[in-house]
């Protein structure tokens, strides 16, 4: 039998992951934020990539599914085509694109 002291020197803290699915920190990991913008403060026809999604939008299973489905995930790389007043035009993959609201460009941050 092995006990927990001895799997525990098997992991290094480095092997761990610093953030959950959708980018936002796991405590005592070391996290380590970048400088980020929500999509509400960023310039049109440039490349981001999306570092974090808050727990905000991950309390309604229809966003996660609409974030799922535009591949709307952390390490995604996207971009910002147009920025409306009411609306942000954005494509995640170079060729389909699609709109967001404010509530959710406020929600979504990119480097």
């Amino acid at each position: 039998t092995r006990y927990w002291r001895d799997w525990s020197s098997d992991v290094c803290s480095s092997d761990l992951p610093n953030t959950g699915p959708f980018g936002n920190p796991i405590p005592y990991s070391n996290y380590q934020e970048k400088k980020m913008y929500n999509l509400l403060n960023v310039e049109s026809n440039k490349k981001y990539s999306i570092e974090k999604i808050t727990e905000e939008l991950k309390k309604d299973a229809s966003m996660i599914d609409f974030l799922q489905t535009h591949e709307m995930l952390p390490g995604t790389e996207i971009i910002v085509a147009d920025a409306g007043d009411y609306s942000i035009t954005i494509s995640t993959n170079k060729s389909d694109y699609f709109g967001i609201d404010q509530f959710i460009a406020k929600r979504v941050f990119v480097s």
